[in-house]
This record gives structure tokens, sequence and C-alpha cells, in this order.
């Protein structure tokens, strides 16, 4: 493949869900801290802090890469949009590998249930990690008892 061969879509190698994602600022490596697949509510709704990590590769010249958070609705075809981030990334060639870091705060979790993260080129899903959302009850007085 040569510098003028335009992929229109990248590959998307990692996408990870974490509690906060530390730069070093001498060598640009990122540590991933507290991943996590699944949140616990009490109430809700809920808001939810939580930084996105995503690798790319593949593609050469900018693109605009937009990484979604959906409520899946099991009773509708199509899922909730609940929020949106987006960026350009210039890939010099192929073989570079474009590494994001998104952080997205006070995200409402209106129910419990399933939701995801997408990552995105033009509406097209190159990949997604679901996010479940658990209810959990507190426990009345009688209840420790026992």
């Amino acid at each position: 493949m040569t510098q003028n061969q335009f992929v229109e879509y990248p590959t998307c190698l990692a996408l990870i869900l974490a509690d906060n994602i530390h730069v070093c600022p001498s060598t640009q490596k990122r540590t991933i801290l507290g991943t996590f697949t699944a949140v616990f509510a009490r109430e809700f709704p809920t808001p939810l802090n939580v930084a996105v990590y995503c690798c790319l590769t593949g593609s050469v010249g900018k693109i605009r890469v937009e990484i979604k958070f959906v409520r899946v609705n099991p009773d509708e075809c199509d899922d909730e949009l609940v929020s949106e981030a987006h960026g350009d990334v210039d890939f010099p060639d192929p073989l570079a590998m474009i590494e994001m870091n998104m952080f997205f705060r006070q995200l409402p979790l209106a129910h419990p249930g399933e939701y995801r993260f997408q990552v995105c080129v033009k509406d097209e899903v190159l990949l997604e990690r679901r996010l479940v959302v658990i209810p959990v009850r507190e426990e009345t007085e009688n209840e420790s008892e026992d």
C-alpha cells in the first residue's frame, strides 16, 4: 500500500474502559488504571465518570473518529444515544498506531441494563465495548441482622 492510497476505515485494535489513564510526560506511554465492564448503582439516574482508551491503525490521512455512548434498548431496533465525543486523527502511514484517550464526566445512567461504547468512523461502528449497569438494593436493618 502506498501513501497515496486511502484506507477509508481504520482497524480498531483496542477499546478499554477505565477509571483513569495516565500518560507519562517523557515517554508518552499510557498506564490504564482500574478497568471495568460493569458498574453497580443504588439509584437511578446515576452519574458515571469513565476514561476510554482506543488504539487505531491501518489508515492514511486525517479521519474524524467518534466515541459514542449508547443505551441498548431491547424493545427498539435503534439504540439510544446518551453522549458522544469526537476528534480528528492524522495517520501518517498505514502502519502507524494512533492511541486516543477520551474522558467522559457525569454520563447519565438513567436505567439499569446494557450500554455500549462504540468507536465509529463515518457512522460505521469499528468496535464496541459493552458496559452492564447493575442495580443493587440497600440492605434494610432487618436483613443485616439475619
